[in-house]
């Protein structure tokens, strides 16, 4: 089943391993849908769970980079001052939650 986590990377990981980093799970469909509106936060639709995901990027992480967070998140209770593209991408991350259930 599909959900929706934000993963947040310590500012010290380079940007170009946090975009190898999704890139490989979008790539291998671990990933459905990403989007990266705030600095090295990204919001990902996942066929992972929680701790699948978890060890993924730990794996992919040297050890003095290995700051991170990954929560699971609920789409339809999430508020804030975004982009209006940032918004648009939730709605579309809902209905793909919502599409997975039935």
């Amino acid at each position: 089943m599909k959900k929706a986590y934000i993963i947040t990377f310590d500012k010290i990981v380079s940007l170009t391993t946090l975009h190898n980093i999704i890139g490989s799970l979008h790539d291998k469909g671990y990933v459905e849908h990403w989007c990266r509106y705030v600095s090295n936060s990204y919001i990902v639709i996942s066929t992972l769970n929680f701790n699948q995901l978890n060890e993924y990027i730990g794996n992919r992480l040297n050890s003095s980079d290995r700051k991170y967070l990954v929560i699971e998140v609920d789409l339809n209770n999430c508020n804030g001052w975004m982009p209006n593209e940032a918004w648009e991408w939730i709605r579309k991350g809902k209905k793909s939650l919502s599409d997975s259930v039935t």
